[in-house]
């Protein structure tokens, strides 16, 4: 019991540690954080002309959510969001100047970032790879069971 506390106390720390750094880059760049915005970004940048319902299905969100998250970044002035062409009921989203070089900013931050893994070799990353993702689906099994629960 006690080496699981003790795993536990790490992980909130990495965790910690994993945001204070974000929120630092962020703040020396003299950028807002784009909370949740982010991959949102880039794929927009890799994907322009998308359509909302393609974001909803590629980031597993639900339609309202990104529906939400759309309008702050049209609000923000980060895309904008045009008819197609085929269908004028549907809107592609497409970045705008500034959009593209808020995708740019975080795609640099996140390469910065994964460089936190640099520290193991390529066997200790594969085995980090396998533990994380036994925990995820442990946490995925238990977040079901409790929702049945309720």
């Amino acid at each position: 019991m006690q080496d699981n506390l003790e795993l536990m106390d790490q992980f909130f720390l990495v965790n910690r540690l994993m945001h204070r750094y974000h929120h630092q880059k962020n703040r020396i760049a003299q950028k807002e954080s784009f909370q949740g915005q982010g991959r949102i970004l880039s794929l927009l940048l890799h994907n322009p002309g998308i359509r909302q319902k393609e974001l909803s299905d590629w980031l597993d969100i639900r339609s309202q959510s990104i529906g939400e998250i759309i309008m702050k970044l049209e609000i923000n002035g980060y895309i904008t969001r045009i008819p197609s062409e085929k269908d004028r009921r549907a809107m592609c989203i497409y970045l705008t100047t500034e959009g593209e070089k808020a995708a740019q900013f975080m795609e640099k931050n996140i390469q910065e970032a994964v460089r936190v893994f640099d520290c193991l070799n390529d066997d200790e990353k594969n085995n980090l790879h396998q533990y994380l993702f036994r925990i995820i689906s442990k946490l995925e099994r238990i977040t079901k069971e409790d929702v049945r629960e309720i």
